[in-house]
């Protein structure tokens, strides 16, 4: 398994735009986890030409290769997340999961992509999955103490956010 985390390249993602603002330290920041084998369009995400990498992952993403498909779908993934359209997010994050390659990732990323949604309840199950997957996955580890916390907190931990009816 230390060879599938090596493989690995981590990104950073501010948890919203309104949450990036007032909480910029490193303890509040949701990790996502990006998939160099589709290099051209995780380059481009990780830079900040978003529109460019997911144009690039949608075309990787009509690849034959299961592991292709896999990678695209992830930083897919990250892309609509960075751009804060959640419901492409997840998607992209469930056909990551689908392929049953880089499954610990694919749950990361759906996992902090849940918790952006304020859906603590699915990003704690799917990061309690990813570290069963691979207990190594230190983004993991870390969001999943984050998405407890916020849980907890959220009326005492009675109530997830996702539940709250719109105003």
């Amino acid at each position: 398994m230390k060879l599938f985390t090596s493989f690995v390249v981590m990104v950073v993602l501010a948890s919203t735009a309104a949450h990036a603002q007032s909480n910029t330290s490193p303890s509040n920041t949701v990790h996502m986890m990006m998939m160099p084998a589709t290099v051209a369009g995780s380059a481009d995400i990780e830079a900040g030409a978003i529109t460019q990498g997911i144009e690039k992952s949608l075309r990787a993403a009509q690849s034959r290769s299961a592991t292709q498909r896999a990678a695209a779908y992830a930083n897919l993934c990250i892309g609509y997340a960075k751009q804060a359209n959640y419901a492409d997010a997840l998607i992209y994050c469930d056909k990551a999961v689908d392929e049953k390659r880089f499954e610990a990732i694919a749950h990361v990323n759906r996992g902090a992509v849940h918790y952006l949604m304020g859906n603590y309840t699915n990003s704690v199950s799917d990061l309690e999955r990813a570290l069963a997957l691979n207990n190594t996955v230190v983004e993991a580890k870390k969001n999943l103490a984050r998405a407890e916390r916020s849980y907890a907190a959220l009326n005492q931990g009675r109530q997830n956010l996702a539940e709250v009816p719109q105003k």
